[in-house]
């Protein structure tokens, strides 16, 4: 997966919390240009990177939390969301079922 994708993961799963009165539909650029347009706001998130679990624990939304890195360790409570792999290779297919 992409740094690029990765981060544009991360804000959106970070705009889904932070911005809960939006507009309903939310259009993104991405670091390569490309516009994606939700038609609601992320309900659900995944983390790949354990800093992005973290803060998702400290702002309170852990609750939206369903998939974790196996590095993901911090806070405690983060081991008991299932995890999707590692962060470099993870698994699509866990993320999408998740």
């Amino acid at each position: 997966m992409t740094r690029a994708v990765t981060r544009l993961l991360a804000v959106l799963a970070l705009a889904g919390l932070l911005l809960p009165e939006a507009a309903a539909a939310l259009t993104v650029t991405d670091q390569t240009g490309r516009r994606v347009v939700l038609p609601a706001l992320p309900a659900r998130i995944v983390s790949l990177v354990p800093s992005v679990t973290e803060t998702v624990f400290t702002i309170g939304a852990q609750a939206r939390l369903v998939g974790v890195t196996d590095f993901c360790d911090y806070p405690p409570a983060a081991r008991q969301k299932p995890s999707i792999g590692g962060m470099i290779s993870p698994s699509l297919e866990g993320i999408v079922a998740l």
